[in-house]
């Protein structure tokens, strides 16, 4: 028996979801999502002014001025992802998850916290996550996109995510705080 998603087989899923390399981002080239509008969600639209605010004139907020108690509308469904320089000049940083919220660990495959994005048992969705996170690093500015993720109970997740820089010394990104939307009004 075939297993179908959004009426779509296994394999013709895979293929849909590969194809999403064709989007472009905002600022860059291809990857596994695209750049959208926050229009669908009211929830990362907050978030993002949030962030405006807290920039003070800067060209991002420090992981200082964000305070939890501000957004406890989001929480569980925030990842705090340190920016790891790369060993060589010119090569590409990796990322390590600080801290990664209960809703993401229950929607997306499990607590990553403390680990890579390279280290998710969805590789598609490791590459999506290393893409957009170097993308937002190399222009220092925030990325939103449309993500879609073939959940464990074979349903098709469909989100938004927001990836916000934040630097201490407001030069070099050295964090990223991700949000996610699972319920934002997207097609």
């Amino acid at each position: 028996m075939v297993r179908r998603v959004m009426g779509l087989s296994r394999c013709q899923f895979s293929a849909f979801r590969a194809s999403l390399h064709n989007y472009p981002l905002s600022q860059g080239n291809a990857t596994l999502s695209k750049p959208i509008d926050l229009s669908a969600s009211p929830l990362l639209a907050r978030l993002m002014i949030y962030w405006q605010e807290k920039r003070q004139g800067r060209a991002m907020p420090s992981r200082n001025d964000i305070d939890p108690l501000d957004v406890p509308y989001i929480l569980g469904n925030i990842a705090l992802v340190d920016v790891v320089p790369p060993a060589a000049k010119g090569a590409v940083p990796s990322f390590r998850f600080r801290l990664y919220g209960a809703n993401l660990a229950q929607r997306l495959g499990g607590d990553m916290t403390g680990k890579r994005p390279s280290d998710h048992p969805d590789s598609l969705l490791a590459e999506m996550m290393n893409q957009t996170y170097g993308q937002v690093v190399k222009t220092h500015m925030p990325g939103i996109h449309q993500r879609y993720l073939l959940g464990a109970s074979e349903q098709v997740l469909k989100y938004l995510v927001l990836i916000l820089p934040l630097s201490r010394e407001g030069k070099d990104v050295d964090m990223l705080l991700v949000a996610v939307d699972f319920d934002a009004a997207i097609e």
